[in-house]
């Protein structure tokens, strides 16, 4: 540096020379040497900038040296560690897998069991949703869902306390599935309403509170009253809620008949759908009210004329007892016209008489034939109803077609109960006619008898005359 300070101020006086001897004179070298001395000046004070900053430099740089020696150091320090590490990973997961292992094996038999339980646990789930004995006992079905979820999950395992505690669901249904109880539980009642009282249980089959049947239902997990009891027939409409009375208000240990539903309601369900008497013959319709109109009559008719040739036998009976003529019944009449033409010959005696018998005919079959034309007119307006009936099926059909049996119900039941109806009158009034109609001919049968014998005691009357 000072030998390009010596080589500039050499140039600065060369150049100073050619200039004018005046200017120079004028000015000095003083000046130039002030100058020079500040240019001296200024280059020591950056030269030791410089120097400082040079020293500071080296400084840095040995300090990053070791830093960066250090940093070196440290780095295989950690690879080393990292080497170790990686090692002892390696190791333990060796060691993990062979424990898994060992773990596997000792607890197959464990598993197994978890496999068990929860398909136990989900067969007992519908057994208690199914069963009116979750009606006494609700707080079961939380309990063996919370163990079912943890015999399928992986991270929990139910305890001993919890296996106990299913065991005890599982006896607990067998135990009081097989007994009448009574308890207090909450039902909904025929208008939908929520009600709490003491219910009879019988079994797992049937649940009565009052005298009338509730039915268990799995959807809502309550018991619910049937909105329409089930009917016990056309006869005996209160024969199931009559048993259901009894069992209710029965003693402790007495034996009591019940009917038992063993589908829990299913077949009460169906009883409680069937029409009662008057429901079905308002499905026959106008002809089935005409069918049984018939049968009242005829009934009636055979009735009547069964009472009048019982009366009319009995009068015969008395008169066959007696000589005297009566008016009050067909022998009575035979005879009064014997005795009026007794003088007359065998022939016309016989004709006399058989007038007789034949004009009391009428009085003694009268109304009887009336009864059979209802037996055989009974089934023929069966077969109208039934021809009716299905018609409105046809027509049910062609206008919403035959994918709803129910649209077609209403004629299929009116061609079954016309049908029905025409049977269960024609049947009757059959046996009745026959009935009422073997009655005539006896009566009709002793006044010919009776004829006959009193025409053969006046044709031996007139042989020993004659002779």
């Amino acid at each position: 540096m000072s030998n390009v300070v010596k080589t500039l101020k050499r140039t600065f006086v060369g150049l100073m020379t050619g200039l004018s001897v005046s200017a120079v004179a004028a000015s000095g070298y003083e000046q130039l040497d002030q100058l020079l001395d500040q240019i001296e000046n200024d280059r020591s004070a950056q030269q030791k900038v410089v120097d400082q900053r040079l020293a500071k430099f080296r400084a840095d740089k040995e300090q990053q040296a070791a830093l960066l020696a250090e940093a070196k150091k440290e780095l295989a320090g950690y690879k080393a560690r990292s080497q170790a590490l990686e090692n002892e990973f390696q190791a333990n997961d060796r060691a993990i897998d062979s424990r898994v292992k060992v773990l596997d094996e000792r607890t197959a038999t464990f598993k197994e069991m978890l496999g068990v339980l929860g398909q136990a646990t989900g067969d007992m789930i519908s057994t208690i949703d199914g069963s009116p004995v979750t009606s006494q006992f609700p707080e079961r079905r939380e309990f063996v869902l919370e163990l079912a979820r943890k015999a399928g999950s992986s991270n929990e395992i139910p305890s001993i306390a919890e296996l106990k505690g299913f065991n005890t669901v599982i006896f607990q249904e067998l135990i009081h599935g097989g007994r009448t109880e009574k308890y207090e539980a909450n039902y909904v009642d025929g208008n939908g309403e929520a009600q709490s009282g003491v219910v009879t249980r019988v079994g797992t089959f049937n649940v009565i509170k009052d005298g009338v049947y509730l039915n268990w239902d799995e959807l809502s997990a309550k018991l619910v009253e049937f909105a329409v009891q089930p009917k016990g027939g056309l006869f005996n409409p209160s024969k199931f809620l009559s048993t259901a009375d009894a069992v209710e208000s029965a003693a402790p240990g007495a034996i009591e008949p019940f009917w038992l539903d063993p589908s829990s309601g299913n077949l009460l369900a169906l009883e409680k759908e069937k029409p009662t008497l008057s429901e079905r013959i308002n499905v026959g319709g106008t002809i089935g009210y005409i069918i049984i109109a018939l049968g009242v009559l005829g009934v009636i008719l055979a009735i009547w004329r069964y009472l009048s040739l019982g009366a009319m036998s009995l009068r015969i009976r008395q008169q066959m007892k007696s000589s005297t003529p009566s008016e009050n019944n067909p022998l009575g009449r035979v005879q009064k016209v014997f005795n009026k033409h007794e003088a007359a010959d065998t022939e016309t005696l016989e004709l006399h008489m058989s007038e007789a018998i034949t004009s009391e005919s009428p009085r003694v079959t009268k109304y009887i034939q009336w009864i059979k034309i209802i037996s055989v007119v009974a089934p023929l307006l069966g077969l109208l109803g039934t021809v009716t009936g299905m018609i409105n099926v046809f027509e049910t059909m062609s206008l919403f077609g035959n994918g709803d049996p129910k649209q077609m119900s209403g004629g299929i039941s009116q061609a079954l109960v016309t049908t029905v109806l025409g049977l269960v009158v024609a049947i009757p009034t059959l046996f009745l006619h026959a009935f009422v109609h073997g009655k005539a001919r006896d009566i009709l049968t002793v006044l010919e008898e009776r004829s006959l014998g009193i025409m053969a005691r006046h044709a031996e009357k007139q042989h020993k005359t004659a002779a």
